[in-house]
């Protein structure tokens, strides 16, 4: 397995542990996030990945957000199984399911 890096990933993880937005990782932060991915409930597991979707950190996830999320982890993916192309997203599919996601159709998902 080969090394993959994105940077759309790398810069949303930097921020999400980056609780005090120094702009440097502080040991703490670092293993208080790494606790949150490792023994955290569902809820905060749940908003750490809402935050690292939001690209914008607006407290809102667009559509485009969403997209833009899915194909760093696809060419992510795609890197460490060793293609060169990404899987074809269904985006038919994203779309309906951002739609169920979208409760009050306002176009974006918000905890």
């Amino acid at each position: 397995l080969g090394m993959v890096q994105d940077s759309l990933l790398c810069q949303r993880l930097f921020s999400v542990f980056n609780k005090s937005r120094t702009g440097l990782i502080s040991f703490e932060e670092y293993a208080l996030s790494l606790g949150v991915l490792m023994k955290g409930t569902v809820d905060e597991k749940l908003d750490f990945a809402f935050a690292m979707t939001d690209i914008d950190g607006s407290g809102e996830i667009t559509y485009q957000e969403l997209m833009i999320t899915i194909e760093s982890i696809m060419r992510i993916y795609a890197g460490i199984m060793g293609t060169n192309s990404i899987a074809a997203l269904n985006e038919r599919k994203i779309k309906k399911m951002f739609k169920r996601l979208d409760k009050n159709g306002d176009g974006m998902l918000t905890l």
